[in-house]
């Protein structure tokens, strides 16, 4: 096979077509997990009498790229959403009080350890304290129109005003 052949073996010899390293290299991907993760495939490349054309590995290169915007998508959003409930709980967003090395709390922040910020208590866990108080007066035979309800509406209200007047 000569150098300039549409498809390459396990052999990463320069003659070779270009391999992913080299790709995300040329593509200006630089992100210390995507290499890790092309230098474990390079690894795995099948045993040398099969070879694998450079299209398809072109394609399953832009699979992984694309999986891997997409995780660090998701993961944005999951560590948003971990940031608001913490702060609706008044806990340590990094670490919930469970690291004492955290540089934020020094493992301190369980919820409750901060105020609360009422704008997310009232969106994350008011919902979840209503919920809680209808099924449990239900289990007790109390009517949902008891007050309860009131009660908790009431409160949320007062701290709202509450922390308006500060």
């Amino acid at each position: 096979m000569d150098e300039h052949s549409p498809s390459r073996t396990n052999n990463d010899s320069p003659a070779n077509s270009m391999n992913i390293v080299d790709m995300l290299n040329q593509m200006g991907i630089s992100d210390p997990r995507l290499q890790m993760l092309a230098e474990f495939m390079k690894h795995q490349n099948p045993p040398q009498d099969k070879r694998i054309p450079a299209e398809e590995e072109k394609i399953k290169l832009k699979r992984i790229i694309g999986r891997y915007k997409q995780l660090k998508h998701e993961n944005m959003v999951l560590m948003e959403k971990n940031d608001a409930l913490a702060s609706a709980l008044g806990a340590c967003p990094y670490c919930w009080g469970e690291d004492v090395g955290c540089e934020i709390c020094n493992g301190k922040g369980v919820p409750g350890a901060y105020v609360p910020n009422t704008s997310a208590f009232v969106e994350y866990v008011l919902p979840a304290v209503r919920k809680l108080r209808l099924f449990r007066g239900k289990e007790q035979g109390v009517p949902a129109d008891s007050g309860a309800e009131t009660k908790v509406n009431a409160k949320s209200q007062h701290t709202n005003i509450n922390q308006k007047e500060v």
